[in-house]
């Protein structure tokens, strides 16, 4: 099943999915360095990583890591 944020990720430019396939990487092996990445103040268990304009929301439950959304900074949080 092909989510919402690997469609996304197809539509970038070449330079754009070699960078977000690498933070996804980073993000699965929960290798958090140098990845600017925040808590989701109204959300328990989610976090963002910022790249450029665009956002990658992620979550954490019992130290299992989900990529939820890749989107634009300004339609993420919606």
């Amino acid at each position: 099943m092909v989510r919402a944020w690997q469609k996304y990720i197809n539509k970038l430019s070449n330079k754009e999915k070699i960078i977000f396939r690498d933070i996804i990487k980073k993000i699965i092996l929960k290798d958090f360095e140098n990845l600017d990445i925040k808590r989701i103040v109204w959300k328990e268990n989610e976090f963002r990583v910022r790249v450029w304009n665009k956002r990658a929301i992620f979550e954490v439950i019992n130290w299992k890591v989900n990529i939820l959304k890749i989107w634009p900074r300004w339609d993420i949080y919606k």
